[in-house]
């Protein structure tokens, strides 16, 4: 799904080092993953993408947003 493949792009793109990038990918996942709560089998994904997020602010220094 959306949601699953926006999370494997951020991913690959923190692997790079591609911090800005990485972030935008997990907010769109988040947002999918929001957008079908009611269906998802593993709640997991929802909490392992924003604890990402979160760990993408901190290595851009954007701590508050964390």
């Amino acid at each position: 799904n959306a949601a699953r493949e926006a999370v494997n792009v951020a991913q690959a793109a923190e692997k790079k080092r591609k911090y800005g990038l990485a972030a935008t990918a997990y907010k769109k996942a988040l947002a999918e993953f929001d957008a079908g709560a009611a269906l998802l089998s593993d709640p997991v994904e929802l909490s392992d993408a924003h604890a990402a997020l979160g760990v993408v602010h901190y290595l851009t220094g954007d701590d508050a947003a964390a």
